[in-house]
């Protein structure tokens, strides 16, 4: 297995009053790969801005975004990962109904959640079917506008 990672290589401005996803990673039908880690962080300035609720969501479609750089991070074997990442997404991708694998309320002003995932406990991107993903969703409140970065890790 090689371990791969992507970023939103373009801050990702939260709309007021919204719900968005700003960065996936989908799998293709022949690769069996498991999210390692994930991470989000905000810069706003207002202590008194409510906080963004992140959550973490199976996809089943891909959205329309702009393709990550994937980086190696442990190659054994593979120098190219066969799952693909994207960030700043503009139509959103399609998810599973209902199904969050995990959800944090995160404050804007410096907010910072960093989710590691124990060896055999990783949430599955793709286990070897087409069109499976996982995805990064935010829902902020209203006059909520800070600008946020994430990067996504998985094995595969």
């Amino acid at each position: 297995m090689s371990l791969f990672t992507a970023y939103a290589e373009t801050p990702y401005v939260v709309l007021t009053a919204d719900t968005s996803s700003i960065m996936e990673v989908i799998g293709d039908a022949d690769v069996v790969a498991k999210l390692v880690e994930f991470s989000i962080s905000f810069n706003g300035t207002s202590a008194t801005q409510a906080p963004i609720l992140v959550k973490l969501r199976q996809m089943t479609a891909t959205g329309t975004g702009t393709a990550c750089t994937e980086v190696a991070v442990q190659r054994t074997g593979k120098t190219a990962p066969q799952c693909q990442a994207k960030h700043t997404l503009t139509v959103e991708p399609t998810m599973v109904a209902t199904v969050a694998l995990g959800q944090w309320y995160v404050h804007p002003q410096g907010g910072l959640l960093v989710m590691q995932y124990q060896p055999g406990r990783e949430p599955v991107i793709c286990d070897g079917v087409a069109a499976q993903g996982l995805a990064i969703e935010l829902t902020s409140a209203a006059s909520v506008t800070p600008t946020a970065a994430c990067h996504m890790t998985w094995d595969e």
